[in-house]
């Protein structure tokens, strides 16, 4: 990916890469601990079809903090960056990312044009598949006011950097092995820099707490989805643990007018596991709205 800039908002400044260019904008909203290399591999050929703009969320990555980092403090920087633009976005948003986005269209649907969620955080009522033990109890405890801090801070003492990053895509990806090399060495990079910025267990832990608020009770989660005036492509994998089938399964009982595709052999980051199959889908999904469009 090419060099990022800070861009000026109102409220804050945020970090991006955006290959500029007069198309259609692809925003590429990064999930939880997340940061803008998470698109790597779809970066450049997304940039072919419009422009591309992969951010990081302020407190992440290397956007500075802001005040709070739960989720609606979010969702309105972004309005702000969207607001920049002078036209309709694409959102493209994966996990939290994909929630944000969902956010940002209930709210102001005059900045979105199309909305592809990967793996979007989404509450499960029951799971067939227990997830990993520990992955379960950590992200549990990170969503407790109080617990959630001290749970994040004794992982980051117990292990390196490169350890956590490692860890992370064991967790995000359903075989590790399988990443491209650029992938493996961008997260284990943004990993060290981060181990550095002070702020980064605090942005963690609010929108961990922020996401659990939104799903408890469950009628939050429904009326915003219900709200949300745009159809959309909805990516997902069978054996993502973070997202389990099931949430997504519950989102489409939500919306049956979204389009749902979903790959055995994927876990929670296609975009990182299988960016071909995430560029047709999205190539697939626009032409049809293009036909669409045309035909009226």
């Amino acid at each position: 990916m090419q060099q990022g800039r800070f861009v000026d908002l109102p409220s804050t400044e945020i970090h991006a890469i955006d290959s500029g260019g007069s198309g259609t904008p692809f925003l590429l909203i990064h999930g939880l601990g997340g940061n803008h290399a998470n698109w790597i591999e779809v970066f450049e050929p997304l940039a072919e079809r419009g422009r591309a703009i992969a951010i990081d969320l302020p407190g992440y990555g290397f956007s500075p903090p802001i005040d709070s980092h739960d989720l609606e403090h979010l969702r309105d920087v972004l309005i702000e960056l969207l607001e920049t633009l002078h036209r309709p976005a694409h959102l493209v948003g994966n996990s939290m990312g994909g929630l944000l986005a969902e956010m940002v269209t209930a709210e102001r649907r005059d900045l979105v044009d199309q909305l592809v969620l990967i793996a979007p955080a989404s509450p499960v009522a029951s799971l067939r598949h227990r997830p990993k033990n520990a992955v379960a109890a950590r992200l549990a405890a990170q969503s407790v006011p109080g617990l959630g801090s001290l749970v994040v801070e004794a992982y980051r003492r117990m292990l390196t950097p490169q350890q956590r990053a490692t860890m992370l895509l064991d967790t995000v990806s359903a075989d590790a092995s399988k990443l491209p090399e650029r992938v493996v060495a961008a997260s284990l990079a943004m990993a060290a820099r981060r181990d550095a910025m002070p702020w980064s267990t605090r942005s963690l832990v609010e929108s961990t707490v922020s996401i659990r608020r939104m799903f408890v009770p469950p009628t939050r989660f429904r009326s915003l989805v219900e709200s949300v005036d745009v159809e959309a492509l909805v990516l997902s994998g069978d054996r993502d643990i973070v997202v389990a089938p099931e949430a997504i399964d519950g989102l489409q009982s939500l919306r049956p007018d979204w389009t749902f595709h979903r790959r055995a052999d994927l876990g929670h980051v296609p975009q990182m596991e299988a960016a071909d199959w995430v560029l047709a889908e999205i190539d697939s999904w626009l032409s049809r709205d293009r036909r669409r469009a045309r035909a009226t």
